[in-house]
């Protein structure tokens, strides 16, 4: 595994480790855990397989312990992603980011006329 980001500032740098399990569950979320260092600056950055592909989106370490990082796994990011119109900042509640809001409405097609 291979995360990419910005440790303390240091741009384009690329950390190596391995993913010690997929389904690592923590505050109610599964993510990756990884031993791939995880800094400030490259959290959020993609976590790359050996063939190049994303696995996940670094998200946070365990500062007690030495290279203990987490991910969350993409399957999450890309639901979200296809699911954003439903997700909104809760102003009211500045301790919880997100809100779950009803799905948006498709609009309705109107007939078109010859």
């Amino acid at each position: 595994m291979f995360a990419i980001g910005s440790p303390l500032g240091l741009e384009r740098t690329v950390t190596e480790g391995i993913v010690s399990t997929r389904k690592r569950q923590m505050e109610g979320a599964l993510y990756l855990q990884t031993s791939t260092p995880i800094n400030p600056g490259n959290s959020g950055g993609p976590l790359f397989n050996l063939r190049g592909e994303v696995v996940g989106v670094t998200n946070m370490k365990i500062s007690s312990g030495e290279n203990l990082g987490f991910a969350i796994p993409v399957d999450r990011v890309i639901h979200f992603l296809q699911n954003r119109d439903a997700f909104a900042y809760d102003n009211d509640n500045p301790s919880n980011a997100y809100r779950y809001l009803p799905p948006p409405r498709k609009p309705r097609k109107t007939p078109t006329t010859p």
